[in-house]
């Protein structure tokens, strides 16, 4: 993939918009719990978008491995 590809999510938080993030993510987090399952990176990885959206910071900017070490 060429390292400057941007995704509609990533262009979305540059303009100030909110994403789609509670599609994406919340319904693999309502799955989970249909299935009594934790999902903690999916819920995780949503708190971060959710609380971009509402600071209008812009992406987070994290690589995977800042991701998966804040658990």
């Amino acid at each position: 993939m060429d390292k400057n590809t941007r995704f509609s999510m990533w262009e979305g938080f540059q303009a100030g918009r909110r994403t789609e993030i509670d599609h994406l993510r919340g319904e693999i987090i309502r799955l989970a719990n249909q299935h009594r399952r934790p999902a903690p990176l999916n819920r995780h990885v949503l708190a971060l978008i959710k609380d971009a959206e509402s600071t209008k910071k812009g992406s987070p900017g994290l690589e995977p491995e800042a991701v998966t070490e804040a658990l």
